[in-house]
């Protein structure tokens, strides 16, 4: 009787457990379905960390560090946490002048792009990989900035993915200007020797006899993107011993001579517009160093009304000039457009679309 009793209760016992536990409604196999981690249909994740986000569509999307980056290798749009930034904001009344412990903070930045860099160049032990450097607008422009080693990303407020796309105002929002000052003997931006530096979102202008970009060494990388250079005193970006140069989505201006003097081992302009440079708009020269190999991309290019100083005895067009030599290809311009530059379209027979 006993025996017959506890299996009874036994019995019971599993009749109840099955029915108390609650089938999950949301596939064969009874998973529970995931938290929703910030995608707007639920509180989770409204305030976790940038660290944790998975998406973001505009800078505001950010708030713990402000920084949205969309581009690869974070091309869906990506949070980037404040520890990998260092910020910089000349109109702080408390930013740092200089190296010092505990500055490139939002709330303690540095005054200058410079520093941050020599700061991250300095740290002990040095840090792996890429350092971000996101610099507010200012009604003064920042001082130039030279690189020679690390691996930098220099963002101003036009890198916000909101504006993809958006033609170039400097009203809204209001450019980070860099710029070298009258008859200085530095370009507003100079990267060589053993730097990797990319600039998204900035505005680069030059009132020195230098270019007011340059890239000079065959280990330096520059990349420019969304960034506006404009009013060179000399020319808009020079490229020389062969770097490694990227121009895209840019647009260079009113240079007082070339727009783009290229002389590069992988150089590459793409999605790019070069107006009103008093030089030829692209030139590109391949024999500066005998023996190198030349290697440049041009596709969707807008090349137009360059070559406003040139003259019929400089026997140069004002669209694009490839002064190269057999048995280097012709430079090929693909989908690209030149209209009203001097001497007709403006393109040499060492290029062709």
């Amino acid at each position: 009787m006993r025996t017959f009793l506890f299996l009874s209760f036994l019995f019971l016992s599993f009749l109840c457990l099955i029915g108390c536990i609650p089938m999950a409604p949301n596939g064969p196999d009874n998973e529970a379905a995931p938290p929703d981690l910030g995608s707007g249909s639920s509180d989770m994740g409204k305030n976790m960390p940038d660290l944790f986000l998975a998406a973001c569509h505009a800078m505001s999307d950010c708030p713990s560090s402000g920084l949205c980056r969309s581009v690869e290798p974070h091309a869906a749009g990506t949070c980037i946490a404040a520890e990998q930034i260092l910020y910089v904001n000349q109109d702080e009344t408390s930013c740092c002048p200089a190296v010092h412990d505990g500055c490139g903070t939002r709330t303690l930045p540095y005054c200058q792009i410079q520093a941050a860099i020599d700061a991250a160049n300095t740290e002990v032990p040095p840090r792996l990989g890429e350092r971000f450097l996101l610099v507010t607008p200012s009604a003064r422009a920042y001082a130039p900035v030279a690189a020679k080693k690390g691996r930098f990303i220099i963002v101003g407020p036009w890198a916000d993915p909101k504006l993809a796309g958006e033609p170039w105002n400097d009203l809204s929002p209001t450019g980070v200007i860099l710029r070298s000052p009258l008859g200085g003997p530095a370009s507003s931006l100079t990267v060589t020797e053993l730097a990797d530096v990319e600039v998204d979102g900035i505005r680069i202008e030059n009132a020195s006899m230098n270019q007011a970009v340059l890239c000079d060494s065959q280990t330096a990388t520059l990349t420019l993107r969304r960034s506006l250079v404009a009013n060179s005193a000399n020319e808009g970006v020079r490229g020389r011993g062969y770097c490694n140069l990227s121009i895209a989505h840019s647009r260079i201006d009113n240079a007082q001579y070339s727009g783009i003097h290229l002389n590069c081992n992988r150089c590459s302009v793409t999605d790019t517009t070069v107006y009103h440079c008093g030089g030829v708009g692209i030139l590109v020269v391949g024999d500066d160093t005998p023996g190198q190999p030349l290697s440049a991309t041009f596709a969707r290019d807008i090349l137009t009304n360059n070559g406003w100083s040139l003259t019929v005895a400089d026997q140069q067009p004002g669209g694009a000039w490839c002064s190269i030599e057999p048995p280097t290809p012709k430079i090929r311009l693909i989908d690209c457009i030149l209209m009203g530059n001097f001497l007709y379209m403006g393109m040499q027979t060492n290029c062709e679309l």
